[in-house]
């Protein structure tokens, strides 16, 4: 589902002059980076229709909270791991 997101992203940006065909790969990459992924399927080429580009930012920061919000959740049970650990020592 993220990957339609970022086609599309990547899409807009192309059919509005703001990315050149060029740099389609660069952009794809650098999002793929954000949002902390290592696959990624589809091109902006493949994208049938064009979803308002504040849909797109509010699905893509959506996406990014949940990960923000994992990676708290696994430090709060790495700290309580470790708080469990010192006392039993």
């Amino acid at each position: 589902m993220i990957n339609e997101y970022i086609n599309e992203l990547v899409a807009y940006g192309l059919n509005q002059g703001l990315v050149d065909p060029e740099d389609e790969v660069y952009v794809t990459n650098r999002l793929l980076e954000l949002f902390q992924l290592t696959g990624h399927e589809g091109t902006a080429k493949e994208v049938r229709s064009e979803r308002e580009l504040s849909q797109i930012f509010i699905i893509s920061l959506a996406r990014q909270q949940i990960i923000l919000e994992k990676i708290e959740l696994q430090r709060m049970r790495n700290g309580q791991q470790i708080q469990n650990l010192v006392q039993w020592i």
